[in-house]
């Protein structure tokens, strides 16, 4: 039987933990580390927080890890440190009103981006 969950450990190493012993207990996790990652990179304009989900522990044979872009009306940044979380602010949620609860933002991503077609591409 396959199992997919929407989970949202507290570090990496948890994350990895939730496929179960071999990977008998879920098929399929979102990678939230990565997806926030990627919104670093993009406001940093720099691949290099990006080479941080790529060293994340490998999930078991038969297991993967479900990337995205987002899959909620809100950008959840609440695995970025509170530095990181103000660059992605600062760069794509400038007005308090487009960030919710201190660690989200309201925006969909063509108007984050400036409706910028390369860009949008790339994500």
């Amino acid at each position: 039987m396959s199992c997919c969950a929407i989970c949202t450990p507290t570090s990496a190493g948890d994350q990895r933990a939730l496929f179960g012993d071999g990977g008998r207990e879920l098929d399929l996790i979102f990678d939230f580390h990565a997806m926030q990652l990627m919104y670093l990179a993009l406001a940093r304009r720099r691949a290099e927080p990006l080479m941080r989900a790529v060293g994340l522990p490998g999930a078991p044979r038969d297991c993967g890890w479900a990337t995205f872009v987002r899959n909620h009306d809100e950008l959840t940044l609440d695995r970025l440190s509170e530095e990181e979380r103000r660059e992605v602010f600062d760069a794509f949620a400038p007005p308090e009103e487009m960030r919710l609860y201190g660690r989200g933002i309201r925006r969909r991503l063509p108007p984050m981006l400036d409706g910028d077609e390369r860009r949008i591409r790339i994500v």
